[in-house]
């Protein structure tokens, strides 16, 4: 269950993004993603280690992660699509 629900997650935030931000957009969105991902994906490991130390449970942790994921859905949920640029109209001459 665990590689369908991940599995599912991958290819999904790409469809999310291309439906969400257009595809000419999608390449300078899914870097960025990409890029925050990666510059925070390292910080909650050691963070839950250290709750799981001193209170010698992981419940906290995985609790106030669950949490956050959570309050991420609705954040993603409330966003609402953007608009095309200003100059989406206007073709070249």
């Amino acid at each position: 269950m665990i590689g369908i629900g991940f599995g599912a997650g991958y290819v999904s935030i790409s469809v999310v993004f291309a439906e969400f931000f257009g595809r000419r957009a999608f390449a300078g969105t899914s870097g960025t993603r990409m890029l925050i991902g990666g510059a925070i994906g390292f910080v909650p490991p050691p963070i839950t280690g250290f709750i799981s130390d001193r209170t010698g449970s992981y419940t906290i942790a995985f609790v106030a992660l669950a949490i956050l994921g959570l309050a991420g859905a609705v954040a993603a949920f409330l966003c609402r699509a953007p608009g095309a640029p200003p100059d989406a109209g206007l073709r070249p001459q």
